[in-house]
Formats: structure tokens, C-alpha cells, sequence
């Protein structure tokens, strides 16, 4: 008869986001973040792992075609009744790394 050892359960250790939440610092974290790299202040701000510097990821909004061209001046297919353009959302993100954060404060 063979005896196997349970494995231990790692404890989970509190991420830097959740440090800096529960302290009521994930805003001044997120405003640093989206100053860091220049982006708009309603991109939403994504923690990776590793301790990567805050980038901007995605696409800005735009318009195409049914068939899939980018148009670049919708403002001139602005009759009503009159436009088939597909709006498409921006995906602008800003990503920074979870080491990064304590690295700001």
C-alpha cells in the first residue's frame, strides 16, 4: 500500500491591485498608469503579470464599410437613411504589469 502526501495548498498572496485597492489607491494607480503612457483618462487600465512599464494596446474607434474598407471621414455619409457604415468600438486599453505598481509608490 502506497501513502501519497497531500500537497499543499499555496496560500494566495494579495496582488498589487488589491493592496492598492483595499487602500484606496487604485485611482491615483490608474491615473499614473494612463499619464505614463498619454492615453485618454477613460481608457480602462488592464494589471498583467510581470512588471512591464504601462503600454496602450487595441485600436481606436472607427467606421468601415459593409464590406469591410476603412472609411476615414464619416462625417460625409451623414445623411439619414442614406449611410451603410458598421461603427466599430474602441479597444484602447492601458496594460502595466502588477510589479509596476509598487515600483510608483
Amino acid at each position: 500500500m502506497s501513502t501519497t502526501t497531500p500537497t499543499p495548498t499555496p496560500t494566495p498572496t494579495p496582488t498589487p491591485t488589491v493592496v492598492a485597492s483595499a487602500m484606496g489607491h487604485m485611482g491615483d494607480f490608474n491615473r499614473a498608469a494612463r499619464l505614463a503612457v498619454g492615453a485618454h483618462n477613460a481608457a480602462p487600465v488592464l494589471v498583467v503579470e510581470g512588471d512591464s512599464a504601462p503600454c496602450v494596446r487595441g485600436e481606436s474607434y472607427h467606421y468601415t464599410t459593409r464590406s469591410g474598407a476603412v472609411v476615414d471621414h464619416p462625417g460625409a455619409y451623414g445623411r439619414t437613411g442614406w449611410s451603410s457604415l458598421v461603427y466599430h468600438a474602441s479597444t484602447r486599453r492601458v496594460t502595466v504589469g502588477a510589479d509596476w505598481i509598487p515600483a510608483v509608490w
